[in-house]
């Protein structure tokens, strides 16, 4: 019986909702989710073979999370690592940066070195990289890593050129690459946000339908059941048929 474990931040929240839609085309199969909020996780230690959480604030969103657990353990058959600052939004502030320094148009090589690099640089400091060395420290098992969701935007989209969907494009694939770099030096696979869930002017920007929230809510960045389930049959099936 495959054992699958999701460790992250807020948003395992769509994956635990999205888990009942897909449950049936997994048989067998079983989820535990460990989440809270990255700026506890400091408070989770390697102890005895197992993740443990020591901080009281962590270990009460562990216990209600996956119901009665505070530490996790080494024998699950898939591990998911799930936000923890892995951010699009480095990739924004990589571009941004270059641009600074050098003004101008960006070359397309910049995107294929010197952006990726940068955005590299800051997730190895991130505390998905940090979790996925602890990880390390009591299992080998798969270990799939999925970045924080695309922002959403419930304004009008801009009429759009093809050098800017070229543009976002470049800067999409810069960050899947800096999340795919820090991912093997952890032994881990970075699982992309699928093209399904995306917008197809901008591949840096997520559907609306997948919004979590109404447009009402400044929070455009948390999705729905509908999108977990997306990313959860995604990634359950590429670890199911060895597409990793």
């Amino acid at each position: 019986m495959p054992k699958v474990c999701i460790v992250g931040d807020s948003h395992v929240a769509a994956l635990n909702l999205g888990w009942p839609q897909i449950k049936a085309d997994f048989p067998g199969t079983t989820i535990t989710c460990f989440a809270a909020n990255q700026t506890l996780y400091d408070g989770l230690v390697v102890a005895d073979g197992t993740l443990l959480a020591t901080a009281p604030e962590l270990i009460e969103r562990y216990e209600y999370t996956s119901r009665g657990q505070r530490a996790i353990a080494g024998d699950y058959d898939l591990y998911l690592v799930c936000g923890l600052k892995l951010a699009p939004q480095q990739a924004f502030i990589a571009r941004k940066e270059y641009w600074s320094r050098h003004g101008g148009a960006i070359p397309a090589t910049a995107f294929e070195h010197e952006i990726p690099d940068a955005i590299a640089s800051e997730l190895r400091g991130s505390t998905a990289a940090r979790t996925l060395a602890k990880l390390r420290a009591i299992t080998q098992a798969p270990t799939g890593v999925i970045a924080i969701p695309r922002p959403h935007s419930f304004d009008e989209p801009e009429p759009t050129t093809r050098a800017m969907v070229r543009r976002s494009r470049l800067l999409a694939d810069a960050f899947e690459a800096a999340c795919r770099r820090v991912a093997e030096e952890h032994g881990a696979v970075f699982l992309p946000q699928p093209a399904e869930t995306l917008t197809e002017d901008d591949a840096m920007e997520s559907k609306v339908e997948f919004a979590a929230r109404p447009k009402e809510d400044p929070d455009r960045g948390h999705k729905n059941a509908a999108y977990g389930a997306i990313i959860l049959r995604h990634a359950l099936a590429s670890f199911r048929h060895g597409d990793t």
